[in-house]
């Protein structure tokens, strides 16, 4: 070995640990790795939606060798696991694995998913410009821009911040997936169809949109060599989409069963030209769709002009390449800022491929920067033009770390000093006006800091101490409702009100969204959902004192407990005890049909001697269980996963 290539590789390697630590470093920053594994499993916003989701299926495939649950803790019973969760299935099964089969805490486990990925998105990208044939060099440059993306790119941080880990995960495996399609295509290196089956099906388990982060780009380069690509290598690509489906064929099958429950999905994600002028001048125009963040985009654009100029570089030289760079690039950046316009695109909540485009766009990225100081090595370009080159790689350098990376690290930033008469500065430290009594800056880590918790904490700690187990809580507020339920304490009316299945309507913050209702119908709806108790700061339920009694505030909410005695029998007489996947009724009138206020689903069966029947109901969309009469006294209605 030469004492050149020694040297190269001496660099290789420093600059490979030197990432390492510095991303390991600021994943703990953020994740701190006591929070992991301290048998808690991380919370706040999606992440309380996601632990009920897995902990669910992870309970459905312990206790019955199936992927979903008829989940009696949420909305009055609904399906669990059949397709909802569809951005979860590989969090699912990671979970179950740890837990199930190594025995680690179930938190741990899940906990664990959010980590691998927080430490795996660099290596991904590595490893995706290995693929694509890259010197180690410059795809450990493309892992080290992905390490800033991932955590000083506003979008990008707000997705693993609120918990849409499985996607910002997907989207660090889709250029993996076309550089070893890429590979497999134009270098007829078959030998990689199992592991490029294997990553695209990995990609759809943890998330189903990687299909279009990765679509075009395989489409390209598969229409391009069709025609001179031998019978056995069409018949690799073929296995590949094969094994890919054959992965995520048990999930896929229940949601095609469930998919008459499943409403909109185009209310999250629908950005439009408007958000490339909002992302270029670091402008908010819509924290719904771009993440509740302040906009931070510097280095993503930056990354973009590198690798337009690195695209540019490839098509002069008729790079094979270039096509699917090319076409990844541009499809997902026109997807994210065009497709929120077209009808079929909202669907997949179109603004979400930002992040997949970022992280391919490293590809040809560093290829650029790398062909630069290449060149640079062998061209003098005088004294004027060096200096410019470093006044202006000092100027964007200063501007970079001071608007986009101290922004996310404002433990590391001291408060400003006082005054000379010793009264607080009116400004923050980052120049803005204080507008509330908050800390000058938001720590965007996991778990969240207790101000961001809006007093959620409080709240389920008074429930526990003051209302019975399994009663039915009304929960307003996404984050309260979907933590009530994967707790498993009470049966929930609340979580996510864009859950985009017909049983949310069950939840009242969905059914009366822009409505005021009147005292019979917010009465009428108490006694159909058989709802004990309600957090709410709706100014209804103190409007209507004949209905509910106020109890207490607590964090901020008002608790208020339904005056009407409730029973989850509506009709029939007797009492219910309901466990997942079980309907206890006992003590009935054998003569009177019942009539439950569950949701109905095609899979429930009755027993013995009897049957269940949907009910429809005015304010619910799916309709209730009912048992006709004659039937016993006790019975059981439970989950025989045979759809009718």
């Amino acid at each position: 070995m030469t004492a050149s290539r020694r040297e190269r590789d001496t660099a290789f390697w420093v600059g490979a640990l030197a990432l390492a630590v510095v991303h390991v470093a600021l994943v703990n920053y953020f994740v701190p790795f006591r929070a992991v594994f301290s048998h808690t499993p991380l919370t706040g916003d999606d992440y309380d939606l996601h632990i009920g989701q897995v902990y669910r299926v992870v309970e459905g495939l312990e206790g019955w060798g199936k992927s979903w649950v008829y989940d009696v803790q949420l909305l009055a019973g609904q399906p669990e696991g059949t397709i909802l969760d569809s951005g979860s299935k590989g969090w699912e099964l990671f979970t179950y694995l740890l837990a199930h089969v190594f025995g680690v805490d179930r938190a741990v486990a899940f906990n664990v998913f959010v980590l691998g990925v927080m430490l795996g998105a660099p290596k991904a990208i590595y490893f995706a410009g290995r693929a694509f044939e890259l010197p180690p060099r410059t795809a450990l440059v493309a892992a080290a821009m992905t390490s800033t993306l991932w955590f000083f790119d506003s979008h990008i941080h707000w997705l693993w911040f609120v918990g849409m880990i499985s996607w910002a995960g997907a989207a660090c495996l889709a250029p993996l997936t076309i550089g070893l399609f890429y590979r497999l295509l134009t270098r007829s290196q078959l030998v990689l169809a199992a592991p490029c089956a294997v990553c695209l099906g990995v990609g759809l388990l943890v998330h189903p949109y990687t299909f279009f982060a990765v679509g075009p780009s395989m489409l390209a380069l598969y229409a391009r060599s069709a025609r001179a690509l031998p019978r056995r290598g069409h018949l690799a690509v073929v296995g590949i989409a094969v094994v890919a489906l054959a992965m995520n064929a048990y999930w896929l099958r229940n949601a095609a069963l469930h998919w008459h429950y499943v409403l909109d999905s185009a209310f999250y994600a629908q950005g439009g030209p408007r958000f490339l002028v909002c992302d270029f001048f670091d402008v908010l125009c819509s924290g719904a769709d771009s993440g509740v963040i302040g906009t931070r985009t510097g280095f993503r654009f930056l990354y973009l002009g590198l690798g337009v100029a690195g695209l540019f570089q490839l098509f002069r030289l008729k790079d094979e390449r270039f096509l699917p760079l090319f076409v990844g690039v541009a499809s997902l950046y026109f997807f994210a800022y065009v497709g929120g316009a077209l009808p079929g695109l909202a669907q997949t909540q179109p603004y979400r491929q930002i992040t997949p485009a970022a992280f391919l766009t490293t590809l040809p990225a560093a290829a650029f920067v790398d062909a630069f100081f290449r060149e640079r090595r062998h061209v003098s370009h005088g004294f004027a033009t060096t200096a410019l080159l470093a006044v202006l790689g000092v100027a964007l350098f200063q501007r970079l770390v001071a608007g986009d990376a101290l922004y996310f690290l404002p433990r590391l930033i001291p408060e400003p000093a006082r005054l000379l008469d010793g009264s607080p500065s009116p400004l923050s430290k980052y120049g803005f006006f204080w507008e509330s009594p908050l800390p000058s800056h938001v720590h965007y880590g996991v778990p969240h800091e207790a101000y961001l918790e809006q007093g959620i904490p409080a709240v389920v700690d008074w429930l526990g101490k003051h209302v019975p187990a399994h009663e039915r809580v009304l929960a307003e507020g996404a984050t309260l409702g979907e933590r009530l339920a994967w707790q498993g304490r009470y049966e929930v009316l609340g979580g996510f009100v864009e859950r985009n299945v017909a049983h949310a309507y069950a939840n009242y913050f969905r059914q009366y969204k822009d409505q005021s209702p009147e005292e019979a119908e917010v009465a009428r709806y108490l006694h159909v959902f058989a709802v004990n108790w309600v957090v709410s700061d709706r100014p209804e339920f103190a409007r209507y004192p004949e209905v509910v009694e106020h109890v207490a505030t607590v964090g901020n909410w008002n608790v208020y407990r339904t005056l009407e005695p409730v029973n989850r029998i509506l009709a029939g007489g007797g009492t219910v005890d309901a466990s997942e996947n079980l309907l206890r009724v006992r003590g009935s009138d054998p003569a009177s049909e019942i009539l439950l206020s569950y949701h109905f689903h095609e899979a429930l069966r009755c027993r013995p001697s009897c049957t269940v029947e949907r009910s429809l109901v005015d304010i619910d969309r799916v309709g209730l269980l009912r048992v006709p009469a004659p039937h016993p006294a006790d019975l059981d209605v439970y989950n025989s996963y045979e759809m009718r």
